[in-house]
């Protein structure tokens, strides 16, 4: 199983196109190496989903722009302190129902309510201006969206080439998605 995994993350990152995509995904898979803890998990997903994040080491968030931010300051916090008080962690407080699973909402269960100002406004902007203009997320966007396209199947049978040389033992496989 540890084999196939290895496998899979080397393939996606010899499919990556630019250099930035490398990057971000050397730094997931630096951190996906034993993942446990939620915490890891919920970094994992902000360096996915958030091209303008460098990295997250030492309890900060550090950003392509230059700012930093406190992931979790280490304060248990009432229902009203998350809401009014939270840092980037907090925002992993609740979780989304999973799709299609209607229950009741619990007292002061509101996922999506408790949001880091802070972070959100390095990431969008901080004025309306900023904002309204994508403060650089669209483009970043775009080119991700580029690097994501179909492999080829030359370039599929290189990306396997090269795999065999680093792993001669490796079986592999196609998954068909239909």
């Amino acid at each position: 199983m540890n084999k196939i995994f290895c496998l899979s993350l080397i393939i996606l990152f010899f499919s990556c196109e630019n250099e930035n995509s490398r990057s971000s995904l050397k730094k997931v898979i630096k951190m996906n190496d034993k993942t446990k803890t939620s915490e890891d998990r919920n970094k994992i997903k902000l360096l996915k989903n958030y091209p303008q994040i460098e990295k997250i080491e030492n309890n900060m968030i550090f950003f392509k722009n230059g700012d930093k931010l406190i992931y979790d300051d280490g304060i248990k916090k009432s229902f009203l302190e998350l809401i009014e008080h939270p840092d980037v962690e907090d925002q992993f407080f609740f979780g989304y129902p999973k799709l299609g699973v209607f229950m009741e909402p619990k007292k002061n269960f509101d996922p999506g309510r408790v949001r880091n100002e802070q972070f959100f406004k390095i990431i969008y902007g901080k004025t309306k201006k900023e904002v309204e203009r994508g403060n650089g997320h669209e483009r970043e966007r775009a080119s991700d969206r580029e690097s994501k396209r179909k492999l080829g199947r030359e370039r599929y049978l290189g990306i396997i080439e090269k795999v065999r040389e680093a792993m001669p033992e490796a079986a592999i496989t196609t998954d068909i998605i239909v």
